[in-house]
């Protein structure tokens, strides 16, 4: 019997591993195969209040890019850092000024038209196919917006990707029905660890009433900074550290340890709502279970239930999240200026 499992364990195994080297495989040759020959093209790009057009640049590796700047409105700047571009774009002048923002010693070039090949080099460049470009020349409150994307084929990561997703998918399926079907194998003896008696500094630590504070505190006092800079601070956005913190900083730092590693640690910290317990219990540290104060320990409800049709989902996701969302919109679009107008 442990043989026939252990045979079992060995063919769904090589399943697996064929599935997912058949579902990377294929996209990736299609992707190689569709992809066309690199030819020359000649590519005008108007920057305006407050976005390029075009917004998205499709383009094959070994294209040459031949590239020609206009605005219509005031001066903006093309900045593609990753090729080494800083183009400065002047609405009285069909010139434009290059320069290589590695070498701010060098004097920029007058030149009608800017070129350059398709694709990075080494072996980063070819997995890397999306590349950013933005203005660098502050034209008003929604400077931001002004960036695009230069995206060139074969774009090896998206392909893969989506086989990996298609893989997932496909050995999911084969696991369902191979525990349909197949007869449970003999539980192996559990043997569980407890942590905080191995380690009682650990024990200690998690008991400490304090430590939600302590560890919360500065995470909070970082938000504010945030929320503040992003309201007060440079229009700039790589100047301003509401910016850096949010999606340099803090992406970084969920995208790669804390969703893999950290499991819900985040949630002993997170400072989202804090301030409303803190506000709530009438305390930060000390335990209160009396329902002391003016609402009763019910601050946010003001002692009253929730109606039963804003239980659950509404409560905790549409009230909270898409409200504010949905109202931040509308008044956005109601204030949204026409792009496609000329702005005197």
């Amino acid at each position: 019997m442990k043989r026939l499992h252990s045979f079992q364990r060995l063919r769904r195994t090589t399943v697996c591993v064929a599935v997912v080297a058949v579902c990377l495989a294929l996209p990736l040759f299609l992707e190689w195969v569709t992809t066309p020959a690199p030819q020359s093209r000649k590519i005008p790009i108007e920057a305006f209040r407050y976005g390029t057009l075009p917004s998205v640049i499709r383009t094959n590796r070994g294209d040459r890019l031949i590239l020609t700047f206009s605005t219509r409105d005031t001066g903006h700047s093309f900045f593609l850092q990753d090729y080494r571009i800083d183009v400065k774009i002047s609405p009285t002048d069909d010139m434009v000024e290059v320069r290589n923002p590695f070498r701010v010693t060098e004097s920029p070039l007058d030149v009608r038209e800017v070129q350059l090949t398709a694709g990075l080099p080494g072996l980063w460049g070819r997995l890397a196919s999306v590349s950013r470009f933005r203005c660098h020349v502050y034209c008003g409150l929604m400077h931001g917006f002004e960036q695009g994307d230069l995206i060139v084929r074969p774009n090896w990561l998206l392909m893969g990707s989506l086989g990996l997703l298609a893989a997932i998918i496909v050995i999911g399926l084969f696991r369902v029905r191979w525990d349909e079907s197949s007869s449970p194998a003999p539980a192996a003896p559990q043997h569980s660890i407890d942590l905080n008696r191995r380690f009682r500094f650990l024990d200690t630590w998690l008991k400490w009433r304090p430590l939600q504070f302590v560890l919360t505190l500065p995470i909070l006092l970082c938000f504010i900074l945030v929320i503040l800079a992003g309201f007060f601070g440079t229009k700039v956005g790589g100047r301003n550290i509401a910016v850096m913190l949010t999606w340099a900083a803090w992406m970084s730092l969920l995208t790669l340890l804390l969703v893999p590693l950290g499991g819900r640690i985040w949630c002993l910290i997170c400072p989202l709502p804090i301030v409303g317990e803190y506000l709530q219990r009438g305390v930060t540290i000390q335990r209160r279970a009396e329902k002391g104060g003016f609402f009763g320990n019910h601050f946010s409800g003001l002692g009253r239930r929730w109606p039963q049709a804003w239980r659950g989902l509404g409560r905790t996701f549409f009230l909270p999240v898409c409200l504010p969302r949905g109202l931040l919109y509308f008044r956005f679009q109601r204030g949204r200026p026409s792009y496609g107008a000329k702005t005197q």
